[in-house]
């Protein structure tokens, strides 16, 4: 089990409780909430046991864990519990997110998380409409069927990920890191891809009209089937046979060929 650190309450405007610092020995951990969970200034108690107790794991605890790698203590089972921990906040939370996305936000709370690990995670078959994951690590995830319309993934991992099917129509993933990533038969209309690493991605009968690919490294990408109608490929690496096989190649923008 990791160790309960020092909790501390950090308050934005009007006094409301923002987000939580908790000060360990592997390092100082952010949890953000949002209004929804802190209104009126009342806090849950159990989130607060909760994160004190199993904190989400950040970037900055890198090196720590380099460190348990050279003396072999990274497969202490204890750290193997706190990464299912993880797992079932981050489940704990998407349930709430749908129970905010049913009331049409009068109850449950709207999902949002910062450089997080949840790497393998299976989010598959759910309700993600909206979410926010920034900088978070979902390297070989699995999100088949999922709905992330309109989610912000802005410069997380998706290395190996899986999106079969999934709806992205709307979604941000600017500067993410999608190789060898699976989207097959996604409905794309309209995502954000800019600056994003897409290499070797399959985006094989992908609906990506009017997508946006803005410096994208797509060299060795699949586009078999997918329709790229208005899609922007300004400025994005391409590999001479990424577009074999698009449909609507004559209406894509950007391309210099």
């Amino acid at each position: 089990m990791a160790p309960v650190g020092t909790l501390v309450m950090k308050k934005g405007s009007y006094g409301k409780i923002t987000a939580f610092h908790v000060n360990t020995d592997l390092g100082l951990f952010t949890l953000r909430l949002s209004q929804a969970v802190v209104s009126k200034n009342i806090v849950q108690q159990e989130r607060i046991d909760e994160f004190a107790i199993d904190p989400i794991h950040k970037s900055s605890i890198s090196d720590k864990t380099n460190q348990d790698a050279e003396t072999g203590s990274a497969a202490d089972p204890s750290r193997k519990l706190a990464k299912m921990k993880s797992i079932e906040y981050l489940h704990q939370n998407v349930l709430l997110h749908k129970e905010w996305l049913d009331s049409n936000g009068t109850s449950g709370s709207p999902l949002s998380l910062e450089d997080c690990d949840f790497l393998e995670a299976n989010l598959s078959n759910h309700d993600l409409r909206e979410v926010a994951f920034r900088c978070v690590n979902f390297d070989h995830g699995n999100f088949t069927n999922t709905d992330l319309y309109k989610a912000i993934l802005c410069g997380s991992s998706f290395n190996s990920a899986c999106f079969n099917e999934a709806n992205l129509q709307k979604a941000n993933f600017d500067s993410a890191c999608m190789a060898k990533a699976l989207l097959t038969n996604i409905k794309a209309a309209r995502a954000s891809f800019a600056e994003a690493n897409l290499l070797g991605v399959n985006f094989q009968n992908a609906d990506l009209r009017k997508a946006f690919f803005y410096g994208a490294d797509l060299r060795e990408a699949s586009f078999q089937g997918a329709n790229v109608s208005d899609a922007n490929f300004q400025g994005a690496k391409l590999s001479l046979d990424t577009l074999d096989g698009a449909i609507g190649i004559e209406l894509a923008k950007g391309l210099t060929w």
